[in-house]
């Protein structure tokens, strides 16, 4: 059974929402109903991500880890960009 909810929400986000509603052949209120149903799986598939890390994660926090006892704790930010830019790097240029 439905129940009635009131929104209050910027005139921006209520005209965002009724284009995309038209454009996907929704009603506004499947979309929120879509959106809170999905609220769960989120949640579960976050916990699970934080549980098992993937490889790319696993070498981007070693590496980073390593040069923050290199630099004594310390390292800044552009250090970590290039380390990033490294691992990602390595990952797709691996495809």
């Amino acid at each position: 059974m439905n129940e009635k909810l009131t929104l209050s929400l910027n005139r921006t986000s209520i005209r965002n929402g009724k284009e995309f509603a038209k454009r996907n052949s929704k009603s506004v209120s499947a979309l929120i109903q879509d959106y809170f149903d999905s609220l769960n799986e989120k949640t579960e598939s976050v916990s699970a991500r934080k549980k098992s890390k993937t490889p790319i994660t696993d070498s981007i926090v070693k590496r980073i880890r390593k040069a923050r006892k290199k630099a004594g704790k310390k390292i800044d930010s552009r250090n970590y960009k290039k380390i990033l830019a490294e691992e990602l790097t390595k990952k797709y240029n691996a495809i």
